[in-house]
């Protein structure tokens, strides 16, 4: 997992954290450390000829990101999280 990745998800070691500037930021991590579910998205290998096709692949990606991380749990219940998750499996 990268730095944000652990910083974001509910799953990350916060302790990485310990003794660095962000973690001075009482307010912010508690608004942020740890709430949001974090799927990582590879796009470096995208090759296309032109922005048209890689935007559609990069679309690919994300849908077959999220069929695999289906939302459970307490994401379920928040409708902005809901409703970007169903435009993005269309």
């Amino acid at each position: 997992m990268s730095m944000p990745d652990q910083f974001f998800s509910p799953d990350g070691d916060k302790s990485i954290f310990h003794g660095l500037k962000i973690a001075e930021e009482k307010a912010l991590c508690e608004e942020y450390m740890g709430k949001y579910p974090v799927i990582p998205v590879a796009m470096k290998g995208i090759e296309a000829l032109n922005y048209e096709t890689a935007h559609q692949i990069a679309g690919m990606i994300f849908q077959t990101c999220f069929r695999a991380y289906p939302l459970t749990g307490k994401w379920t219940k928040d409708i902005q999280i809901r409703e970007i998750w169903v435009l993005l499996l269309k």
